[in-house]
């Protein structure tokens, strides 16, 4: 038996601009430092009792996170929102209303999405093996997107050595296309953990059952596959 492939050296993915903070976020954090070193640098007591707590305000709407955003972000989300809603930003138009588009006209126009998903183009592209891709565009952040369902349902039945060879491969794969420098920017995988039935593995095994096979060896798959289950 083979020993099992592991990876490691998975990191999270971090973004912001400076320490994890957005630029609104280090601007306030910016601030709250001008507004304590001033009144010291002055040495005015009283402006320094009053700006120690305005200071520490800005620093808790940079820093105090509520539902995964800090107050700052839910302010400016806010005001958005509301700007959006005054100037009718937030009316959707759609069908016979919605908008050409400039470029091109008679091509294929923008789907009824709201929003900045309004700009996503869904393309296709030639697979190689006869099928097609549909591929997502981003025509502002020039990026394309596409999501592959990668499954084997037929994996519980092979041996030890097919099984640690396919997560190998997958592994690899994996680990091939998260380089730095490379053409690919993000790779999200979401793996199925709960418990099949066995449903999906009985309706596999039935599609590939040979005509021609023995009647005993399709007796004893379809038994096999009578008593699959979590």
């Amino acid at each position: 038996m083979s020993d099992a492939r592991s990876f490691g050296g998975w990191q999270d993915e971090r973004s912001g601009f400076i320490g994890g903070l957005s630029v609104g976020g280090f601007t306030l954090i910016a601030a709250a430092v001008l507004v304590v070193m001033v009144p010291l640098y002055r040495g005015a007591i009283v402006e320094e009792l009053i700006a120690v707590p305005i200071a520490g305000l800005l620093v808790a709407a940079a820093m105090v996170r509520i539902s995964g955003l800090t107050v700052f972000e839910w302010a400016h989300l806010g005001s958005r929102n509301t700007l959006g809603s005054v100037f009718g930003q937030q009316v959707f138009a759609s069908g016979a209303f919605a908008p050409a588009r400039v470029d091109d006209p008679a091509g294929d126009q923008p789907v009824d999405l709201p929003g900045t998903l309004a700009r996503l183009r869904f393309l296709n592209a030639l697979s190689g093996y006869g099928g097609k891709y549909g591929v997502v565009y981003d025509p502002i952040d020039n990026t394309y997107a596409i999501v592959c369902r990668v499954r084997y349902p037929g994996l519980a039945l092979a041996d030890t050595e097919t099984q640690t060879a396919r997560v190998a491969s997958w592994g690899g794969l994996l680990q091939s296309l998260c380089v730095e420098g490379g053409v690919w920017v993000r790779v999200a995988v979401q793996q199925r953990c709960d418990r099949d039935d066995g449903t999906a593995l009985r309706a596999w095994a039935t599609e590939r059952i040979d005509p021609n096979a023995p009647a005993e060896a399709t007796a004893d798959l379809q038994a096999l596959m009578a008593n699959t289950g979590p």
